[in-house]
């Protein structure tokens, strides 16, 4: 008799009672087994999704952690928001039938720099992993996003070039970059200090949303992390760069689209739903080309400069000669470097802007940091070097007060998945569990940081004041190799601090600074000044007209100019000009030039 005939009505039932039963008893086991923090009360399915606001959500976790300690758990679905890193945005203490039934997942918040430190650094191994977001990882990075992927071979080996490229020793080879663009960084400041903003996105690469027309041209010149990257100084008219800054748009943009948001909290949906059915696919993968094509661009451009007998330093030639030792493809390589792309834009320039407003809204800091300068390197007789670090260190103190005021650009991290079970005061955690700690509730706890409104560099002038990465978590909770070079960048902000922030300083001083700056770029250039002031407004003008991309190690330069003044023996005046232009600025700054040594000329 066949299994059909044989089923009799009575038998659905049983059925029914299993198939009800197997859930809740695996619920109870899981509950004896696990024993989690407490969390806020949701609502099902969408846990407390709707009771945190859209935008800055760090003050309503930092209220949950106040009332749930250091640790507080919630099952929630995952939520996007702008960036390449996310917020969470939900949660719930509810009924786990739904949350396992809909794709919810738990995660737990971090509330103390100790805790964060003990799971997510001490016990790194552990923490490892990474939650699934088929579409930002899967689509729109076809796997290749290093900062999304989970602990397999694969990041093992990108784990390794990372570290190695990324390392203290190596971190000499970009030091010539940050130095000059700071410079830069510098004499834009001081030149049109309304326009802060956009010579901070200069600076960095930021976003293409600070490039527009009316500003366009006082962003021609490199940034930090092209240098570093890439090797060269690029300009914002490139039009690769362009695509760039427009992919990264288009990546966050997915990112944060309700149709990407819905198959992230709930990822079965990209394995229940047929592919031709996959309303998200098409513009994920459109993305994704994109992407590739862009970064494919910048390498292949590398590797021609490589072919022409140039030799210049920078990550991505020793990461592809890495990369080819492990057998990556192309692809994995493009993201390889454009993810460092990615990660060292947007967050220098907010970091810069931390800066900055900490200066306007509490002088009284800035004071302090000019007086050690000025005791350092004399009084604007010249910028600080990175050989000046150890004699700065209420500098080194301002940079890591940054970091803590205002954490920069996310609040939480990467997530982390458990890939074992774990214990910790007193609770056990299971195997996929998604942790993630609350950035500005650590950094802005009063027992750890009193005060912790106020920018107050003197709270790390301790015994761990060279130690980087100990005292904030602006590189992470775990240990970053990235974290030596973007201290150096931001030491780089320190070079002048304008007294007023809305207006530039007009004395001898700040363009005995200009000099300076100058003379670092052009190796030709032999400096001197001398106090008759007719000498010094003639030094001056010429060097106003001189760019920032003098012969460095991060050239070559696109569309730009560089002038090389070679003085008298004893410094009070130009002996030669010698002009390296483009066509389109050879003739208005010849003409500027030649007039201004007419007059000084007709002066003396």
């Amino acid at each position: 008799m066949s299994v059909l005939v044989s089923f009799q009505p009575g038998h659905a039932v049983i059925l029914l009672v299993i198939v009800v039963a197997i859930p809740l008893i695996s619920r109870l086991v899981r509950k004896s087994k696990y024993r989690y923090p407490p969390g806020p009360k949701g609502i099902p399915v969408f846990g407390n999704l709707f009771q945190l606001p859209p935008k800055y959500p760090s003050a309503q976790l930092m209220e949950w952690g106040k009332q749930y300690g250091d640790l507080y758990v919630q099952l929630q679905p995952y939520s996007t928001c702008r960036g390449l890193i996310i917020d969470f945005e939900a949660g719930v203490d509810g009924d786990f039938r739904f949350t396992v039934q809909l794709g919810a997942r738990r995660w737990v918040f971090l509330n103390s720099m100790e805790t964060a430190r003990e799971l997510l650094d001490r016990r790194g191994r552990l923490y490892i992993g990474r939650p699934e977001f088929p579409v930002t990882q899967d689509i729109l990075s076809g796997g290749n996003r290093i900062v999304m992927m989970t602990h397999t071979e694969r990041w093992r080996n990108l784990r390794k070039i990372m570290h190695q490229l990324l390392m203290a020793s190596n971190s000499e080879t970009y030091k010539p970059f940050q130095d000059v663009e700071s410079r830069a960084l510098v004499w834009q400041y001081l030149k049109e200090p309304d326009k802060f903003y956009e010579h901070g996105a200069r600076f960095a690469n930021s976003g293409i949303c600070c490039f527009h027309q009316s500003c366009l041209w006082l962003t021609i010149d490199a940034a930090v992390i092209f240098s570093v990257v890439f090797g060269r100084r690029t300009s914002m008219r490139d039009q690769n760069v362009q695509l760039l800054f427009s992919t990264i748009e288009d990546f966050l943009g997915s990112q944060a689209s309700p149709s990407t948001s819905l198959v992230e909290q709930f990822p079965w949906l990209v394995k229940l739903i047929p592919r031709p059915l996959q309303w998200f696919r098409p513009e994920a993968e459109r993305i994704y080309k994109k992407t590739l094509g862009v970064y494919a661009a910048f390498l292949d451009d590398l590797e021609q400069r490589i072919k022409d007998g140039q030799d210049p330093k920078c990550f991505a030639r020793d990461m592809t000669e890495l990369a080819n030792k492990y057998g990556f493809d192309d692809a994995q390589k493009y993201f390889c470097a454009g993810s460092i792309i990615e990660a060292g834009s947007d967050t220098t320039r907010n970091q810069i802007n931390i800066l900055l407003a900490a200066a306007a809204k509490f002088p009284a800091w800035v004071v302090t940091a000019q007086s050690q300068l000025d005791e350092v390197c004399g009084k604007a007789s010249r910028l600080p070097s990175f050989e000046d670090w150890d004699q700065l260190p209420y500098i080194v103190a301002v940079i890591k007060e940054s970091l803590r005021w205002r954490p920069n650009m996310t609040g939480s991290g990467t997530p982390r998945a458990l890939i074992e079970d774990d214990t910790y005061g007193g609770f056990v955690f299971e195997k996929g569990t998604t942790f993630s700690y609350n950035h500005f509730a650590i950094s802005h706890n009063e027992k750890e940081f009193p005060r912790n409104e106020v920018f107050l560099p003197e709270r790390f002038l301790n015994a761990d004041l060279q130690d980087m990465l100990k005292g904030h978590l602006g590189f992470g909770a775990g240990p970053d190799a990235s974290g030596l070079i973007a201290h150096r960048t931001a030491d780089c902000t320190q070079r002048i601090l304008p007294k007023n922030l809305n207006q530039p300083t007009h004395t001898n001083e700040t363009y005995f600074a200009f000099m300076c700056a100058g003379a670092a770029f052009v190796k030709s250039l032999k400096f001197a000044l001398d106090d008759d002031p007719m000498v010094d407004e003639v030094a001056r003008k010429v060097m106003l007209h001189m760019s920032s991309d003098g012969e460095t190690v991060a050239g070559p330069y696109n569309n730009e100019y560089f002038i090389v003044l070679s003085m008298t023996e004893d410094g009070t005046k130009i002996k030669e000009i010698t002009e390296f232009l483009d066509s389109r600025t050879f003739l208005w700054v010849t003409e500027a030039i030649q007039k201004v040594i007419k007059e000084s000329q007709e002066q003396a």
